[in-house]
């Protein structure tokens, strides 16, 4: 992959261009970073499938970030 189109975390600085990322106005975050934020934002678009666990092994990422959304309400 081509340096310039490498995608870095813009709270830890980690290479995300393969990884799933969360988009946010400008920013570009991990999940891990994502997770971490004080305050979500009201919008923002995960790029890549989420099939694997954040926290909890019987849930999928993408319904944990759907958890976060729904309490944000």
């Amino acid at each position: 992959m081509n340096p310039s189109n490498k995608i870095q975390c813009d709270d830890c600085k980690r290479d995300i261009s393969k990884s799933t990322k969360v988009l946010v106005a400008d920013a570009d975050y991990c999940v891990s970073c994502f997770s971490n934020l004080d305050d979500f934002p009201a919008q923002y678009n995960v790029i890549n499938k989420l099939d694997y666990p954040l926290y909890d092994f019987d849930w999928t990422a993408e319904e944990e970030l759907l958890l976060f959304e729904a309490l944000e309400k």
